[in-house]
């Protein structure tokens, strides 16, 4: 898939947005060994593969987000982790900003709670963002995550 910017995207994010039974789910949780993690009974609300570094968030129902985590976050990611769109995870911010440009929003570290990094960028293409999320002890690409456009 070719964004209209010209940046060539993985064919998974055609499914952010969709329903959770879309049959192509299944295809991501197979390509990347992905498990649920929701309690039994229960809406799907994750899947992941923690070695990999690899999640499938589900929100109302729906594909909201497909995150890569490049390093061990939370006991999450390792080296098998994937890149993508001619990033490499070795890349800081200023990297990422050459390669892409100046994204349409930045949000800074975020040094408490579950999740902490050293400042996020998110990309708007359409339907769709990219986000980076850089390592607060690095300043390195930490995670890519292709989500769903949020409505305003």
């Amino acid at each position: 898939m070719v964004d209209p910017t010209g940046i060539e995207l993985p064919w998974f994010v055609e499914l952010l947005g969709q329903r959770s039974s879309h049959p192509q789910l299944s295809r991501v949780c197979t390509d990347y060994a992905l498990t649920s993690t929701s309690p039994a009974g229960s809406p799907p609300g994750w899947y992941e593969n923690a070695e990999l570094g690899v999640s499938v968030y589900i929100e109302h129902g729906r594909i909201d987000a497909i995150q890569f985590f490049s390093q061990p976050h939370l006991e999450f990611g390792g080296p098998l982790t994937p890149s993508f769109l001619g990033v490499d995870y070795g890349m800081r911010q200023d990297d990422i900003r050459r390669l892409l440009g100046e994204p349409d929003e930045t949000f800074g570290a975020r040094t408490t709670g579950a999740i902490r990094h050293a400042g996020l960028d998110r990309y708007a293409l359409g339907d769709i963002a990219i986000a980076f999320a850089y390592a607060i002890s690095s300043g390195q690409v930490e995670s890519i995550s292709f989500e769903r456009a949020k409505r305003k």
